[in-house]
Protein backbone atom coordinates (compact mmCIF):
# COMPACT_ATOMS: atom_id res chain seq x y z
CA UNK A 1 0.00 0.00 0.00
CA UNK A 2 1.25 3.14 -0.81
CA UNK A 3 1.58 5.79 1.72
CA UNK A 4 -0.83 9.05 1.30
CA UNK A 5 -1.35 12.12 3.65
CA UNK A 6 -3.77 12.78 5.62
CA UNK A 7 -6.41 11.36 8.25
CA UNK A 8 -7.40 8.16 6.77
CA UNK A 9 -9.27 4.76 8.21
CA UNK A 10 -10.35 6.72 11.29
CA UNK A 11 -7.12 7.05 12.64
CA UNK A 12 -5.36 10.56 13.02
CA UNK A 13 -2.80 11.37 10.62
CA UNK A 14 0.01 10.84 13.07
CA UNK A 15 -0.99 7.08 14.28
CA UNK A 16 -1.79 6.50 10.90
CA UNK A 17 1.87 7.19 9.56
CA UNK A 18 3.31 5.26 12.59
CA UNK A 19 1.26 2.01 11.93
CA UNK A 20 2.03 2.48 8.32
CA UNK A 21 5.50 2.67 8.70
CA UNK A 22 5.96 0.02 11.31
CA UNK A 23 4.09 -2.04 8.86
CA UNK A 24 6.49 -1.24 5.82
CA UNK A 25 9.38 -2.38 8.76
CA UNK A 26 7.59 -5.83 8.94
CA UNK A 27 10.55 -7.82 9.66
CA UNK A 28 11.76 -5.27 12.60
CA UNK A 29 8.92 -5.78 14.75
CA UNK A 30 8.86 -8.18 17.51
CA UNK A 31 7.57 -12.01 16.98
CA UNK A 32 4.64 -10.71 19.31
CA UNK A 33 3.87 -8.00 17.11
CA UNK A 34 4.16 -10.07 13.81
CA UNK A 35 2.08 -12.61 15.34
CA UNK A 36 -0.49 -10.49 16.02
CA UNK A 37 -0.73 -8.71 12.77
CA UNK A 38 -0.98 -11.87 10.80
CA UNK A 39 -3.57 -13.29 12.98
CA UNK A 40 -5.94 -9.77 12.21
CA UNK A 41 -5.13 -11.03 9.20
CA UNK A 42 -6.37 -14.59 9.23
CA UNK A 43 -9.61 -13.10 11.20
CA UNK A 44 -10.41 -9.77 9.10
CA UNK A 45 -8.73 -11.13 5.74
CA UNK A 46 -10.15 -15.20 5.61
CA UNK A 47 -9.36 -16.21 2.12
CA UNK A 48 -7.69 -13.00 1.28
CA UNK A 49 -5.52 -12.90 4.48
CA UNK A 50 -1.97 -13.41 2.40
CA UNK A 51 -3.01 -10.72 0.12
CA UNK A 52 -3.84 -8.26 3.03
CA UNK A 53 -0.98 -8.80 4.73
CA UNK A 54 1.06 -8.27 1.21
CA UNK A 55 -1.16 -5.12 1.17
CA UNK A 56 -0.47 -3.99 4.92
CA UNK A 57 3.67 -4.43 4.54
CA UNK A 58 4.52 -3.61 1.14
CA UNK A 59 4.94 -1.22 -1.63
CA UNK A 60 2.49 -2.74 -3.57
CA UNK A 61 -0.64 -1.07 -4.88
CA UNK A 62 -3.83 -2.10 -4.08
CA UNK A 63 -4.80 -1.95 -7.97
CA UNK A 64 -1.39 -3.76 -8.94
CA UNK A 65 -2.72 -6.79 -6.28
CA UNK A 66 -6.60 -6.70 -7.37
CA UNK A 67 -4.92 -7.42 -10.62
CA UNK A 68 -3.16 -10.15 -10.17
CA UNK A 69 -6.13 -12.15 -8.16
CA UNK A 70 -8.56 -11.38 -11.12
CA UNK A 71 -8.75 -15.01 -12.81
CA UNK A 72 -7.55 -16.98 -9.64
CA UNK A 73 -10.31 -18.91 -7.32
CA UNK A 74 -10.39 -15.33 -4.77
CA UNK A 75 -10.36 -12.30 -6.81
CA UNK A 76 -10.79 -9.52 -5.05
CA UNK A 77 -11.48 -5.55 -6.02
CA UNK A 78 -9.63 -2.71 -4.85
CA UNK A 79 -12.69 -1.41 -3.00
CA UNK A 80 -13.18 -4.85 -0.93
CA UNK A 81 -9.25 -4.72 -0.30
CA UNK A 82 -9.46 -0.82 1.41
CA UNK A 83 -11.93 -2.37 3.87
CA UNK A 84 -10.37 -5.13 4.72
CA UNK A 85 -7.05 -2.36 5.22
CA UNK A 86 -9.43 -0.28 7.22
CA UNK A 87 -10.85 -2.83 9.26
CA UNK A 88 -7.16 -4.13 9.82
CA UNK A 89 -5.92 -0.38 10.76
CA UNK A 90 -7.83 -0.31 13.40
CA UNK A 91 -7.60 -3.74 14.87
CA UNK A 92 -3.89 -2.91 14.56
CA UNK A 93 -3.95 0.10 16.12
CA UNK A 94 -4.44 -1.65 19.38
CA UNK A 95 -1.44 -4.04 19.33
CA UNK A 96 1.22 -1.54 18.19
Amino acid sequence: MKYHKGQRFGLSECRQSAIFWQLRDFAALSVKKRDGVRQICDTLGGIYAPVLLRCLTTNETMDAMSAQSQGTSAPIDCAQLYRLCKMAYVEIDRIL
